[in-house]
């Protein structure tokens, strides 16, 4: 299966445009409290600041976080169709693949599940892929934990 391969996260670019403009933030917060409600200059401060270090160290560990919530969301995506394309039959497959692989457009995991979701919805009422769906969704469900929700209706019905 043809897919894009995503860039290296690189890491945070601490430059010093960036560091100029954290350092004069409380600056700028204060004028624009006096620009904005000049009546109330006294009574509202801006939060303090903390060090340079620490804010840099902060980012670096946000976008560090945040690169790896987006690749395990491609990965689940991928993971999430690419089990829904192996529960059809082989002749399906091989159409579904020659296909996606004639498409031209990016092959990123959000791409390939709204191309899927489009060009499979008549495929999928066929009973020969319903059919193998069916048990694929029965193993999937049982492997799953319950979800349990606290039900707030309970605790204010009476008896």
């Amino acid at each position: 299966m043809r897919f894009d391969r995503g860039p290296r996260p690189e890491g945070y670019r601490w430059t010093a445009r960036k560091e100029a403009m954290y350092l004069r933030r409380e600056a700028r917060e204060v004028e624009k409290i006096a620009r904005d409600y000049p009546l109330f200059v006294g009574q509202f401060q801006p939060p303090p600041t903390r060090p340079v270090d620490e804010e840099r160290a902060r980012r670096e560990c946000q976008l560090r976080e945040s690169e790896q919530r987006w690749r395990a969301l491609m990965a689940s995506q991928w993971r999430r169709v690419r089990r829904e394309y192996f529960a059809c039959t082989p002749a399906l497959r091989a159409a579904i693949l020659e296909e996606w692989n004639r498409w031209r457009g990016p092959a990123r995991p959000v791409y390939f599940t709204t191309w899927w979701r489009s060009t499979t919805a008549c495929w999928r009422r066929s009973p020969a892929c319903s059919a193998n769906v069916k048990p694929l969704r029965w193993r999937v469900s049982a492997r799953r934990q319950p979800r349990r929700r606290p039900c707030l209706l309970r605790e204010y019905r009476k008896p």
